[in-house]
């Protein structure tokens, strides 16, 4: 028998194909394939072959038609490997076998007590079969001749979950006590499922204590609608519950006409300090621009700051997300907040901070975020070390040139005309090709490098005079967008960024040989002014394309 240490070796880097097979040679071998294997199941949709799925460490990937053969194959003895679930499809597809992974798990669950986290960003599944604890609350009921029988049955079930995603603040006031429960999510979508308190229908009397106590346990809090934000806040003030303690929180927020959730320092402070969380994302919006003088989300920093000012206060935060949340308008403000607020003393622990502005559609000169301004901010995070732009095609860009000096030349110009090496100019004399015969096929985009030589070339730029040159690097950037299409699907629905690393990258490989033209015209330059100011910076994600180490 081999050390344990060498076994573990061994299958560490073994090839995913030979991991069965190791499974098979004795039960040390199993114990460490399957604490591989099982630890994080994330499920994906299934990929054409021109796309290369970079999976996140420690983790399996199952495609969606897999799904039903996971479910068939799960048992008691590899369940108590399992740590964590993560859905990550988007199509009708799954739905049927995700269903049958509930029916399987509450099976195993009535001889074994493992616990595990279930996370589904699937929103057409959600809506179709429900979360995995919404399934065991109206599905497990047995029929014992006792009351308390059946609630021990059902509630037995739904406390081997360590994070519950709720569809209405009625579901989580009857939910029964959870000692373990770490993350709770709520995603209310409208208001037809009245909050239990405020219900008109004749209820059993809620115990207040056993929402309160969950509450209290809580690590995590997802709110993943205006409308979650809206419910929860006033739960908590029904309740009467306290301050909640939380290390991780996203909120959803939009100053609208109906279900007005706008941002409210002062209100979400009596219920979360927002300077004891570490790690906070802000999905936010403004569809009332007119009355608030496009100025209700500045406010909230402006009041945070001027908070901690005051009260020679500090935050703690390490992991900051600021998401665009469903509009295409009031750029101004995410502008503002950026180059005026998410570097500076305010977030000066910051460790992590994911940008995405990805719903508006074109850059623009007006909206486009001051490269100067922000790098001329950097020392007031000094730690900062991993920065994801996931918009950099849209709201990044069209600073481009300013920020390289290169003033006389549009963005265009400043994104691929820079670099004179031969592998530029052979990449840039293809780009030149393939778009004029994207224009002869009236721009439906079915091309791809084989169907141009890349030939040596001494000199080769591309002329952005030509239309044809335009629209096929903008098409170039929307399939840059598509690699992390993953991501923004799930933030259409309940997904957060602060869960990135359950999130594969989906490389297009139609587009992987422009991207080092990218890399050496402008990225690699805006990648080293960046990281002068930040001694400690490990890489930064432009919309697609990772630099760094």
């Amino acid at each position: 028998m081999f050390p344990v240490n060498v076994i573990d070796n061994i299958v560490r880097f073994a090839l995913a194909n030979d991991l069965v097979t190791l499974a098979q040679v004795d039960n040390w071998f199993k114990h460490s394939v399957y604490s591989k294997l099982y630890l994080t199941i994330i499920v994906i949709d299934s990929c054409d072959e021109s796309v290369e799925i970079e999976a996140p460490q420690n983790c399996t990937v199952l495609f969606s038609h897999q799904l039903h053969q996971f479910a068939a194959n799960l048992t008691e003895s590899n369940l108590v490997y399992l740590r964590e679930i993560v859905v990550n499809t988007h199509r009708s597809g799954p739905s049927v076998a995700l269903l049958e992974l509930y029916e399987k798990l509450a099976s195993l669950w009535t001889v074994c007590s493992h616990q595990i986290r279930f996370v589904t960003y699937d929103i057409v599944a959600l809506r179709a079969t429900g979360s995995l604890n919404n399934y065991l609350e109206h599905n497990l009921l047995l029929h014992f001749e006792g009351e308390d029988d059946v609630l021990t049955s059902k509630n037995g079930k739904i406390v081997r979950l360590k994070n519950w995603l709720m569809a209405d603040m009625s579901q989580f006031l009857r939910a029964p006590l959870n000692p373990d429960l770490a993350q709770l999510s709520f995603f209310v979508e409208n208001n037809f499922h009245q909050d239990r308190l405020h219900s008109n229908e004749v209820q059993e009397p809620v115990d207040l204590s056993v929402p309160r106590e969950n509450l209290r346990a809580l690590s995590t809090l997802y709110l993943h609608t205006p409308l979650s934000f809206l419910k929860f806040m006033q739960m908590l003030q029904d309740i009467n519950a306290p301050q909640m303690k939380l290390r991780t929180l996203s909120l959803t927020s939009s100053h609208r006409l109906v279900n007005d959730a706008q941002l409210d320092f002062q209100k979400i402070m009596l219920h979360f300090d927002l300077n004891e969380v570490e790690e906070l994302e802000l999905r936010i919006n403004c569809a009332r621009r007119h009355e608030c003088a496009d100025s209700c989300m500045i406010q909230f920093f402006e009041q945070w700051k001027r908070y901690n000012s005051l009260g020679d206060k500090h935050t703690r935060l390490r992991k900051l997300a600021i998401v665009h949340h469903k509009s295409m308008a009031e750029l101004s403000q995410f502008k503002a907040i950026l180059e005026n607020y998410v570097f500076s003393p305010l977030f000066a622990e910051m460790l992590e901070l994911y940008v995405n502005f990805s719903n508006s559609s074109r850059p623009t000169q007006t909206c486009s975020i001051d490269y100067n301004k922000v790098i001329a901010n950097l020392h007031h995070v000094p730690n900062l070390s991993i920065i994801h732009l996931s918009s950099f095609f849209c709201e990044w860009i069209s600073g481009v040139a300013s920020l390289l000096k290169e003033q006389n030349l549009s963005f265009y110009h400043a994104l691929t005309n820079r670099c004179a090496c031969q592998q530029c100019n052979g990449t840039r004399g293809a780009f030149t090709k393939l778009a004029e015969l994207d224009r002869s096929n009236n721009y439906n985009h079915k091309i791809k490098m084989s169907d141009v030589s890349k030939d040596a070339v001494q000199e080769s730029w591309i002329d952005f005079s030509n239309e044809a040159n335009i629209k096929f690097l903008h098409y170039i950037g929307n399939e840059l967008r598509k690699e992390e299409a993953t991501m923004e699907q799930n933030l259409a629905s309940t997904g957060t960024m602060l869960d990135m690393k359950h999130m594969p990258v989906l490389h297009h490989r139609s587009v992987e040989p422009f991207k080092e033209l990218l890399v050496h015209s402008c990225l690699s330059e805006i990648y080293n002014k960046m990281a002068a100011g930040l001694v400690h910076l490990q890489k930064i994600n432009f919309g697609g394309i990772t630099l760094g180490h």
